[in-house]
Parts: C-alpha cells; structure tokens; sequence
C-alpha cells in the first residue's frame, strides 16, 4: 500500500487512494482516485494543486443542506463536472435515522451502535447512486476523480471501500487505507463540528465519550459496512449488479483503471 498524501491547507483529509496492486496482479496507478472532507474551505493555493490532478468527476456524497451551507467555490474555468449522490445515512447531514438513537440515549455504547448502524445505512444508501457513477469510469471519463463528503470518514470510507474492492484490492489493503484518516483528519475540527451539531440537532451538549466514538476511524465500523454488502448480496459483484453496475460495465472500469 502505497501512502500517497497531499497536503491541502482547506481539506486535510485530501489523498490518493490508489496505488496498490489487485489479487490478480495488477496495479491500480496513483493520480487517479482521491477521496476528501470538504472542499468548502479550499485555498487559492489548493485549488492550483488540484487543478494540477486534472480532475474531471467529482462525487459528491453530503446532501442537499450540506451544500448548501458548504458549497465548493470553484475558481472560473476550474470547475469539474460533479455527480450528487446524496447519500444521508450521516449525522452530518441532519436527516439519518441515527439521530433517534442518539435521541435516546447519549451514552458512549450508544454512540458506537448509532456509528455501526450508520455504515449499515451508508451501505444500503449508496447503492442506488453506483450505476451513474460507474458508468462514467467505465466511459473513460470519470477519473481522474475525487470523492468526497463532509468529513471525509464514514460516506466517503464505506464508497472508496466499494471502489477498491471492484478493482480487485485485498481487503486487509482496504481496511488498511480506512484507518489511514485517522492519521490525516483534523481531529479537534472534527470533534467540536460533531460536538456543535449534536447541540442543535438534540439540544443538550453531548459528552466526550459520544463526541470521539462519532468521530473516531475504527475498523469495526467499516466491517459492518462490507458486510452488509456481503451478507445481503452475496458479494461484492451481487451488490454492484442489485446497483445496476452489470458485469461488462465492471470490467471495463477494471481495463480502465488498472494498469500492468
């Protein structure tokens, strides 16, 4: 797994989640996916390096009140094409179900179950949005690309698992490249966005506990995700087709993508 960070002063979680070799040998290439929190707060500066990638598809997971508060500010001409899939199954986007967990209790062990049941939701809310976007890699036109959603964590990890997982990554590289956010997010921006949210959302401040297990990066929380993708389709490949992404449409993005 290679660890390809680039530093974005805007979007600290801002990396390349490519460059790794497939179980059939071959090679995903750097520069071609990269996943991120938001691009809201992007610089000048940040907005050159990125139009050094040349991206031209960016997905976009928050819903539709996330973007309104937070729209990307795209210098003229800089602008790629985006693809909104809304996927709401996070506590960002004030419309998960979570919520009426946390509702009712706000203990750290209910933090935790509402985090496991988010990347349940995730699961099951991105599956309807994959057809259009594989679709575009399997066109030639849709990477180099950047997913993203507010934090870059949970919508963003379970969607660029998905993405790893068809090219062919082992799954203990997935599981290793989930964990990396924990290295490159901005832990107390994080945790005081998570801790003001949860004021307004449900009216009490929150605890520590519940504020670091929503916003912690934990391999339990990705492994529901897979499997319920697993469980409920049988694999990877049952879910991806239940989504409209046919067996044709994979390997082309797979010759696409992959290169050796």
């Amino acid at each position: 797994m290679t660890d390809a960070y680039i530093r974005l002063r805007g979007a600290p979680n801002f990396r390349d989640f490519g460059g790794y070799h497939t179980r059939d040998g071959r090679y995903v290439p750097q520069r071609k996916l990269f996943r991120s929190d938001v691009l809201a707060g992007l610089t000048p500066e940040d907005f050159g390096q990125v139009a050094g990638l040349g991206i031209r598809l960016v997905c976009d997971l928050r819903g539709a009140l996330e973007r309104e508060r937070e729209p990307t500010p795209w210098p003229a001409g800089q602008s790629p094409e985006v693809l909104h899939m809304d996927v709401n199954a996070d506590l960002r986007s004030g419309e998960s179900c979570i919520l009426d967990m946390l509702r009712e209790s706000t203990t750290q062990a209910a933090a935790e179950a509402a985090m496991l049941q988010t990347y349940r939701e995730i699961a099951h809310a991105l599956q309807p949005h994959l057809a259009a976007l594989f679709k575009r890699l399997a066109e030639g036109d849709g990477a180099p690309l950047i997913i993203h959603c507010t934090a870059g964590k949970d919508r963003t990890g379970v969607l660029a698992a998905v993405i790893q997982m068809a090219l062919g990554a082992p799954r203990e590289h997935v599981l290793a490249d989930y964990l990396l956010t924990a290295r490159y997010r901005d832990p107390a921006r994080l945790e005081l966005t998570i801790a003001d949210l949860l004021l307004v959302l449900l009216g009490r401040e929150p605890s520590r506990a519940v504020v670091s297990a929503l916003a912690a990066v934990r391999e339990s929380y990705l492994e529901t995700a897979l499997e319920v993708i697993e469980l409920e389709n049988g694999s990877l490949e049952g879910y991806l087709a239940a989504g409209g992404v046919d067996a044709a449409t994979l390997r082309e993005v797979r010759e696409r993508l992959l290169a050796g």
